[in-house]
């Protein structure tokens, strides 16, 4: 109880639907187009290193959510810390899955080349995703490819959602 008044805490059970501020939704449909959503939850789904990144602090939280309840029925086994502190730059190198978010300062000024290796950098302010290049052949990293009817059937879906979400100019760069 805080002041004698009864605090209520609820979650879902495991086999619904994680409980989600629509707000959220609104950041990511607003920030990331349709392509790059799902390229974001391909590299999620193959349990990759992912970094979001944002001049903006705020939200970085609200994305990283509504990125890891597109998940479900899956969910995210990585580490997760969508606002990472700068003391804690070094989770970067962790040789684990992770999803993380850091202000975008840092691909301003880290060069491509001086940035860990094997990690995904998702510049939520420019829409862009940066796979970098693969750790064993030092190539330039390609993304997950769906099959077209399932890439064709998950985008519908992802667009009938984004109608359903109100107008995004406030949150638009």
């Amino acid at each position: 109880t805080v002041a004698d008044i009864p605090l209520h805490f609820q979650r879902p059970p495991p086999n619904n639907l994680p409980m989600i501020d629509t707000n959220c939704f609104l950041l990511l449909f607003c920030l990331l187009n349709i392509k790059n959503i799902i390229k974001t939850w391909s590299l999620l789904m193959c349990e990759q290193k992912i970094v979001l990144c944002s001049a903006s602090i705020s939200i970085l939280t609200p994305v990283a959510l509504a990125l890891v309840s597109l998940l479900f029925p899956f969910s995210w086994c990585g580490i997760f810390i969508p606002v990472l502190p700068e003391t804690l730059i070094d989770v970067l190198d962790a040789p684990v899955p992770f999803l993380v978010g850091y202000d975008a300062d840092y691909l301003r000024k880290t060069p491509s080349e001086h940035r860990p290796e094997g990690v995904i950098f998702i510049n939520l302010d420019a829409n862009t995703i940066e796979l970098g290049y693969d750790t064993e052949t030092k190539t330039k990293r390609i993304s997950p490819v769906m099959p077209k009817h399932d890439y064709n059937k998950l985008s519908k879906h992802l667009h009938s959602l984004k109608e359903q979400l109100p107008d995004c100019t406030q949150y638009t760069h």
